[in-house]
């Protein structure tokens, strides 16, 4: 499906399943995080290809559905990260007091970022 472009049920032809139990298998959480990780990885291997075609359309006539279609790609890639995804985290606290249109207090969301061999906590 991946690496093919293939659709499910002639993925599951070609795997040698049936398209249901290639349906039941992407529900596992490992099966679907190898699936999520083969993504990533071709568009991050996409990416460069990307920029030589953006290149070519520069350099030749106007050509803006290529250069939309790029756009998305790349925003996909963006989006794979998550949000907030390129915000810098550094250990500490954040205190987000919100209030609502009455002003009665809404109660304190708190994050703590725990710096410990960089991961988040």
């Amino acid at each position: 499906m991946v690496w093919q472009g293939m659709k499910r049920a002639a993925a599951a032809h070609h795997a040698g399943l049936k398209e249901q139990s290639l349906y039941v298998a992407l529900l596992r959480t490992h099966v679907k995080a190898y699936y999520l990780s083969q993504l990533e990885v071709l568009r991050t291997s996409e990416r460069s290809r990307n920029i030589h075609r953006l290149t070519e359309i520069r350099d030749k006539a106007d050509n803006m559905p290529a250069v939309q279609a790029i756009k998305m790609l790349e925003q996909l890639a963006d989006e794979a990260h998550g949000p907030g995804a390129s915000a810098q985290r550094a250990p500490g606290v954040t205190v987000i007091v919100m209030t609502r249109a009455d002003d009665t207090r809404v109660p304190n969301a708190v994050q703590v970022i725990d710096n410990v061999e960089g991961e988040q906590s």
